[in-house]
């Protein structure tokens, strides 16, 4: 008995022993081998800002100025669109709103491109720049039906996409459109 007693005491022992130096060893070949890999996310926030000045009536044939434009607030290249609407689409067509844009991407005289509903801003913007205005002023005509006087809104929506390295504007944001 005194046999069998030291044989499960060794077994005990020699099953202690393994399973503490198998933990060591472990331990040591993770820490041995692990590597940093450090990851830096962006910051991609922007912000609608504008130069707005009312008319002091809204009436027939009267001009204001209406500026819409974006910043980067965040901390990364971004490319911007804007989607604009005016609230009742009854009003659209008495009013003139002279936008900034080209349904061809290489005019040079536009800042903005507009395709599928969406005004692209043509250069990335980054941290701390503005966009140039979607537009400039808002007319309305002088054969606007009253329904323009009682009061519209114009409605700015835009998106931003961080830049992507080696990839265009419309490139990068074709990502999002399939």
């Amino acid at each position: 008995m005194k046999k069998t007693k030291k044989i499960a005491t060794m077994i005990v022992i020699m099953l202690l022993i393994f399973t503490l130096s198998s933990g060591i060893y472990a331990y040591y070949t993770y820490f041995k081998s692990s590597k940093e890999n450090t990851v830096v996310l962006g910051y991609n926030k922007i912000v609608i800002n504008e130069n707005y000045v009312p008319p002091l009536k809204m009436e027939k044939g009267v001009s204001f100025t209406k500026e819409p434009f974006v910043t980067n607030a965040g901390d990364v290249d971004c490319y911007i669109r804007i989607k604009s609407e005016i609230s009742d689409s009854r009003v659209a067509e008495d009013l003139i709103i002279n936008y900034n844009s080209s349904e061809d991407f290489n005019d040079d005289s536009k800042d903005w491109y507009y395709k599928d509903g969406y005004y692209y801003y043509k250069k990335a913007l980054k941290p701390n720049e503005n966009t140039k205005s979607i537009f400039t002023t808002v007319q309305i005509l002088d054969t606007a039906d009253d329904l323009v006087l009682e009061g519209f809104d114009i409605y700015i929506y835009a998106e931003s996409i961080q830049t992507v390295k080696n990839k265009g504007i419309m490139e990068t944001w074709s990502y999002f459109n399939n």
